[in-house]
This record gives structure tokens, C-alpha cells and sequence, in this order.
């Protein structure tokens, strides 16, 4: 029922494709951009996070919002993309007993944030593969967990960002297309990686000079990884989507957002309560003159 819901909710396809004469829609990284970004991802069966030294939480939501400064270069058929991290923040809603020590381990962790940098591999048709962290020692095991942790938060904040553009720019016949591999929308997060199969499709909507809505939608059934070898697996089925901003003029995510909601398959071992998973992220281009995109226009100065 709930991904029903989710489905209704979801932008609806456009009813016909752009004109041939419009401008092609291609991603580029080459030139400085930068991004505010926001995700609140809901965990309610819990995800457990630590701090240097002798603290631990398990949260049922984790909140991050970055700024980020951004210039990339062509990689092959792809772009090789830097960002330094101008502000951080998490924040999250801990188990009963947990939040003194969940804000503080955040705490922390923002802090880490700020000395990082992320480097972000994209492939020629826009989607986000290898997203990581340099900056941030791992000095030992326990540090490395706390990397981890950090990297898969910041991969789910910039999940608006991924966003494959048609094969060549060109609108299809049908007006719409299917992004390959699997988005950073439908990955769990989780340590050990999402396993599974996804569909993501994409459509333009209307256009106002070189600015483009673009309307995605789509569904998977995902697994941690750490379940392949178990023979009965918890698989979560995902339906998500949401709608965006293109600047074609300058090939860049002016302003996107996006929801998904996880419920336990019938199959799964787990019982109760069947609702396992939800995420709501946006990022807004923050404009020159310091006006941050939104999605009717730029919203005011930050």
C-alpha cells in the first residue's frame, strides 16, 4: 500500500517529448559549481554509528546537509569531479537512551567532514559511480568504520546528482529513458553494499529557456550484500522518484529532488513491522550572485 501511495504521489510523465529542435541535454563538469545539498534517510530497524573513542548510538534517521564547491575534468569518456566541503552538518533522531551520545558522535563527525574533500567519478551520460573521501584518516579499524560510514552518508546526499542524460542528448522517440546500472537512489544504506536489481526511468517536462524539468521515476528490489550468502535474504522493495531542474545551457543540476520508500518483500525473514527504509534528498545549485535554485527559480540569497 505504502508504495502505492508513493506511486501516486510521484511526478506524472509528460504528455508528449521536446521538439527536435530543442537544445540536446549533456552533462558537463567542467565548469565550478556549487551545490547545497541536503538528506534525511529513515532507518527504523536502526544503524549503528561510533565515535573515536568509546561511544556508540544506533540511529532510526540520519540527517546530513553539506555545501559544496565543485570543478571537474574530462576522465576518459567520463569526468573526474573534486569538491571541497565549504559546510557540514548531521544530525539524526536516535533509540530511546541513545541521542546525548548520537549528537555528540555527530558532532565529531561534522568536524571530520569539514577536513575532507569528495571526489566523484561520472560516467559520460551523467550517472555517479565511485563517490569517496580523501582527507579523512583511517588510521586503524575503528577509524576505517567511521570512514565507511561517513562515505555512504555522502553518497546519499548527493543521490539528486545522479542523473543520466539520454545517449547522445537526444530526447527518444517516446520521450523517455532509462538510466543504466543502479542509482544512488535505490542503495541502502549500508556498509557492505547494495545488491539487486533497479529501473529508473527519466522524461522531460516543460522548458522555460534553457532550463529543463526533467521528472524520474522507478522501483527495485535491493539487499544488502551481506545477505548474498544467506538462504533466506531480506529484500526490500524500493519505489521512488522525483523531479528536477536541467540547465542545459551549462549542462548542470540546477535544483533536484527525490523520495523512496522500502518495504520488506513477502519473502523476507524479518517480521512486524514491514517498513525498513525511506530517503528525501534535494540539491540546489547555489547561483554567483548567492542565490540557491529551487524548483521554480532561485529562492533568495543564503
Amino acid at each position: 500500500m505504502l508504495a502505492l501511495l508513493l506511486l501516486a504521489s510521484l511526478p506524472a510523465p509528460a504528455q508528449s517529448p521536446a521538439p527536435a529542435s530543442s537544445a540536446p541535454l549533456a552533462l558537463r563538469w567542467d565548469l565550478p559549481v556549487r551545490y547545497h545539498a541536503e538528506a534525511s534517510i529513515q532507518t527504523p530497524d536502526g544503524y549503528r554509528y561510533i565515535a573515536w573513542v568509546n561511544t556508540e548510538a544506533v540511529a532510526k534517521q540520519s540527517d546530513i546537509s553539506l555545501d559544496l564547491s565543485c570543478t571537474g575534468q574530462a576522465a576518459g569518456r567520463g569526468w573526474e569531479v573534486m569538491c571541497t566541503i565549504d559546510d557540514a552538518s548531521l544530525s539524526g533522531v536516535a533509540y530511546t537512551g541513545d541521542q546525548a551520545d548520537l549528537d555528540a558522535i555527530f558532532q565529531e563527525h561534522s568536524a571530520r567532514l569539514m577536513d575532507a574533500t569528495v571526489q566523484i567519478q561520472v560516467t559520460a551520460d551523467g550517472h555517479l559511480g565511485t563517490v569517496d573521501l580523501e582527507g579523512i584518516d583511517k588510521r586503524d579499524d575503528r577509524m576505517a568504520e567511521i570512514f565507511e560510514d561517513l562515505r555512504q552518508l555522502v553518497r546519499h546526499d548527493l543521490a539528486p546528482l545522479d542523473l543520466s542524460m539520454p545517449r547522445g542528448g537526444e530526447i527518444p522517440h517516446k520521450g523517455a529513458w532509462r538510466q543504466k546500472g543502479t542509482p544512488l537512489l535505490f542503495q541502502l544504506l549500508d556498509p557492505y553494499g547494495t545488491a539487486g536489481g533497479s529501473i529508473l526511468r527519466h522524461q522531460v517536462g516543460e522548458r522555460s529557456g534553457a532550463m529543463v524539468r526533467i521528472d524520474s521515476w522507478g522501483h527495485g528490489n535491493m539487499s544488502s550484500e551481506l545477505n548474498l550468502q544467506s538462504p533466506v535474504r531480506d529484500i526490500v522493495n524500493m519505489v521512488g522518484g522525483g523531479s528536477g531542474r536541467f540547465d542545459s545551457a551549462k549542462g548542470q543540476v540546477a535544483w533536484r529532488k527525490l523520495s523512496v520508500e522500502g518495504d520488506l518483500t513477502a519473502g523476507s525473514a524479518q517480521y512486524g513491522n514491514i517498513h525498513v527504509y525511506g530517503y528525501q534528498g534535494y540539491v540546489a545549485r547555489i547561483n554567483a550572485d548567492g542565490t540557491r535554485e529551487g524548483p521554480a527559480g532561485p529562492q533568495g540569497a543564503l
